[in-house]
């Protein structure tokens, strides 16, 4: 795994302990930051099934605006072709390969979301 990889994993998880912390819904809310937006896009992207593995560590991710290619190196890292991607070296594309290959990571996700969806209702 990358420095890289594993800072943005602890980044996830403080994230994940400041909602369970303060018992915050903006997990489901799309407009509060943008890193909560794109766990959550990236999240619904592995629960929607939208993504394919064409090759090792190549990912095709049908998303909103098109089909991405993330690829996966050696060294943990991801890129991704998507345009917020090449302009800010994060997307909730390459997020969720790095997810769907975290199952750790993906299973307290999907708890958070879970229980953010009970408190606000959407359950």
């Amino acid at each position: 795994m990358s420095i890289g990889e594993n800072i943005f994993i602890l980044i996830l998880s403080v994230i994940i302990l400041v909602h369970k912390r303060s018992k915050c819904e903006s997990v489901v809310r799309e407009n509060v930051l943008p890193l909560d937006r794109m766990i959550r896009k990236a999240y619904e992207l592995i629960r929607k099934g939208r993504i394919e593995q064409i090759g090792d560590g190549v990912y095709n991710v049908i998303g909103e605006h098109g089909t991405y290619t993330v690829v996966r190196n050696i060294d943990g890292s991801v890129a991704c072709n998507c345009p917020g991607f090449m302009s800010r070296k994060r997307c909730s594309h390459s997020l969720a390969v790095l997810m769907l290959n975290q199952p750790v990571l993906l299973k307290s996700i999907k708890m958070e979301i879970e229980k953010a969806e009970k408190r606000a209702g959407k359950h």
